[in-house]
């Protein structure tokens, strides 16, 4: 992928929190597929980005591949249906997301982290650094 940085397209769907302050892949666009909302007695809630497919229409054509990425895979894999029954063709998830796992081993003092699997943890690119460019902006 690196040899060819302009073939292949990465779409990180966590929110912009998650993005910037656990760090990201380092050519991913931010593209939230989901935000988080207060809501006032029970917590807060993730709620559809309702502009996601038509922000993701401004970087990306219909015919690109598209790696999705989020968290663990489950919102990549939200991303990649709600894009291929609008049209696009080449998108995949990235089932293991940015942090991967949970390790679930009481003997372990990395009990309850994410440092199983995932892009982070596979040593792939990833960055802290921002890119004015690559963060999402409504």
């Amino acid at each position: 992928m690196e040899k060819n940085p302009d073939k292949i397209k990465i779409i990180d769907t966590r929110t912009i929190g998650e993005y910037i302050f656990v760090g990201h892949g380092s050519m991913a666009y931010n593209i939230p597929v989901k935000f988080l909302h207060s809501k006032q007695k029970s917590g807060s809630i993730m709620l559809l980005n309702e502009n996601f497919v038509s922000d993701v229409k401004k970087k990306f054509k219909e015919t690109d591949t598209i790696l999705v990425m989020c968290r663990s895979g489950m919102r990549s894999a939200l991303a990649v249906n709600i894009l291929a029954r609008t049209g696009f063709i080449k998108v995949y998830s990235i089932i293991d997301g940015f942090e991967g796992d949970k390790l679930k081993n009481s003997e372990s003092s990395n009990n309850g982290k994410r440092v199983i699997n995932g892009w982070k943890n596979a040593n792939a690119s990833w960055t802290y650094d921002l890119n004015p460019e690559l963060i999402y902006s409504p």
